[in-house]
């Protein structure tokens, strides 16, 4: 069984984030003989095994989720696209991609990145401050 006998470089251990930050030391370095069959996922619904090799702990570094408010799927949220999740979330509606009950503090993230630009990028942490204006 693989241990780790220095500091794991979560994003935030403080607040409880535990996602693994660019150089933790827990990225690839799980063990998958440890997976179950049927659980392919981590605890945000992300593939458990994104680089052929698991990482150590519930969460599964990743880069390539995009933010759920870019529904054309092209790394940049428009006027037009902040304003219907932004309409969505406040009269309570699903939302076509997950999380399907919108998050306030996606919202939020949503009008940060318009503000900075629309452009942004996923530096692989915990939702919603995994999405980053590109220029940051």
């Amino acid at each position: 069984m693989n241990n780790l006998n220095s500091d794991p470089l979560y994003y935030d251990s403080e607040s409880l984030d535990y996602h693994p930050r660019s150089g933790s030391p827990a990225i690839d370095s799980g063990d998958n003989t440890l997976l179950e069959e049927d659980n392919g996922l981590d605890l945000e619904g992300n593939k458990r095994v994104a680089d052929n090799v698991v990482d150590m702990g519930a969460y599964e570094r990743t880069t390539a989720s995009l933010h759920p408010a870019d529904t054309n799927n092209d790394g940049s949220i428009s006027q037009a696209e902040f304003e219907n999740y932004n309409a969505a979330w406040r009269a309570n509606e699903s939302w076509s991609t997950s999380p399907s009950t919108i998050p306030v503090d996606f919202v939020t993230r949503a009008g940060y990145l318009l503000q900075k630009g629309g452009a942004y990028k996923n530096i692989g942490v915990g939702k919603p401050a995994t999405w980053v204006p590109v220029n940051e």
